[in-house]
């Protein structure tokens, strides 16, 4: 399952509709209880399959703690993370914090279906 953390809802409405129409499992958390929750699998009465990778959108404003714990969860899970390309240092951050690949929202945008199916399938390798 891929857990995806955004703050707008344009975004986290294309990475969900985008995944389902690959037949790729996701799930939201809207901020780092919820993220925290997906990682350790609690029980929420829907699928909590394990996750295979996490989306953090930079903008979020939790976007860094969801990084750490992200990476404390998990040492080898796939962590993307994407922002505005003129917000240089949230995207350095992200990068120091543990983040494998960072892209600007063009670049998200533009290459999401195959990154989702690369995440879903195991088949990651950082993008950069």
């Amino acid at each position: 399952m891929i857990v995806y953390c955004c703050c707008d809802l344009i975004f986290a409405t294309k990475i969900g509709v985008t995944a389902r129409a690959g037949d790729i499992v996701s799930r939201p958390a809207r901020d780092l209880t919820a993220l925290t929750n997906r990682l350790q699998r609690v029980d929420d009465g829907r699928a909590n399959d394990p996750v295979s990778a996490v989306i953090v959108d930079m903008d979020h404003d939790e976007a860094v703690p969801l990084i750490i714990a992200a990476r404390d969860h998990a040492p080898n899970l796939p962590i993307v993370a994407f922002g505005s390309h003129v917000a240089v240092e949230q995207l350095v951050a992200a990068r120091t914090h543990g983040a494998d690949t960072v892209m600007s929202r063009g670049q998200f945008t533009a290459e999401l279906p195959g990154l989702l199916k690369r995440l879903s399938e195991g088949h990651w390798q950082n993008a950069e």
